[in-house]
């Protein structure tokens, strides 16, 4: 009986910042951000990718790109404008929830913090934002032949430096809705 006790107690308990990480992501799937990153893969994915890939004159060659196609030369840009989905899409729209729900409030209470919410939340897009990444280039890789990057850490550094752009204009974003003017005047 002590030893069941024993190995019980004996269990190695998560830190705050990892059940919080796993609580966000269980939500992210579950809840609106999964539309959010429904719409960066499948708008990416499948509307993009996959139409711009049965357009022949996007597979030939051309000389002014030094002989890619211009599918290797938009897969880039269909990266970024997953990550921006993901970034000013999805994180917005699920710290709006939380703020109007007054989860962030209740939580200056306690030892977590809304600090440690929004951290969570910044590592779960990453995190997904990361398997988007890998999804789109295997399909591009795999289905049209689009040639991988030449320098993979430069590939590496420029999407981290991109995605913490993104995030923070959409962690921004999120931070400041009450903070547009409610004057009747418009703007020119």
């Amino acid at each position: 009986m002590t030893a069941t006790t024993m190995s019980a107690s004996a269990v190695r308990r998560r830190s705050a910042m990892t059940q919080l990480t796993i609580t966000e992501l269980k939500l992210f799937t579950r809840g609106r951000a999964g539309a959010g990153l429904g719409v960066s893969v499948r708008v990416s994915l499948l509307l993009l990718l996959i139409i711009f890939g049965g357009i022949h004159a996007f597979n030939t060659p051309v000389r002014k790109y030094g002989g890619l196609t211009t599918l290797d030369v938009y897969v880039p840009i269909l990266l970024v404008f997953a990550l921006a989905l993901l970034s000013l899409v999805a994180m917005p729209a699920t710290l709006a929830s939380y703020r109007e729900l007054g989860v962030l409030r209740r939580l200056k209470t306690t030892p977590a913090g809304p600090a440690r919410v929004l951290a969570a939340q910044l590592a779960v897009t990453l995190a997904v934002a990361a398997v988007t990444v890998v999804v789109l280039l295997a399909v591009a890789r795999g289905g049209y032949g689009v040639a991988m990057p030449r320098q993979i850490g430069g590939f590496v550094v420029g999407g981290l430096l991109a995605a913490a752009a993104l995030m923070a204009t959409g962690l921004f974003v999120a931070s400041a809705p009450d903070s547009v003017p409610q004057s009747p005047a418009v703007c020119v």
